[in-house]
């Protein structure tokens, strides 16, 4: 029996010009962001986007490329988890490396839609260190 689900991304056929063009446009309406629970701290949730723009991850890409995975990391969780999020993770005292990297770990699947671990890894680093040697 043949499967008659349609799926929400376009077929594209991968002979040269035998595909239709995806036309995009700036001015297109912004839709309703859905959000889940990603951690708690003393009984305040804190969520991120369910489904984030595609370009977040494409950014994310982008700046660990170009500039690093520190920089990255921060870009990822300052706009997965906004400021308020941020904040207070960054101002939880007795945040653990581990759970710094479930919530690392999480948003980075969310926004680049992998079910695999990414390859990114933000240790923290001893006092006086630079960071990462070019």
């Amino acid at each position: 029996m043949a499967d008659t689900t349609q799926s929400d991304s376009p077929e594209v056929d991968s002979t040269p010009g035998e595909f239709e063009v995806l036309k995009l446009s700036t001015k297109t309406k912004k839709k309703d962001v859905e959000y889940v629970d990603l951690f708690e701290i003393d009984d305040v949730m804190y969520q991120v986007p369910k489904k984030p723009s595609p370009t977040v991850g494409l950014r994310f890409l982008y700046i660990m490329k170009h500039e690093g995975a520190e920089e990255a990391a921060y870009y990822m969780l300052t706009t997965m988890l906004g400021e308020e999020g941020y904040d207070a993770l960054m101002n939880y005292e007795d945040l653990e490396q581990e759970q710094y990297d479930f919530v690392l770990t999480a948003a980075i699947r969310i926004a680049t839609g992998k079910t695999e671990n990414p390859k990114v890894s933000v240790k923290s680093q001893r006092p006086g260190s630079r960071g990462r040697r070019r």
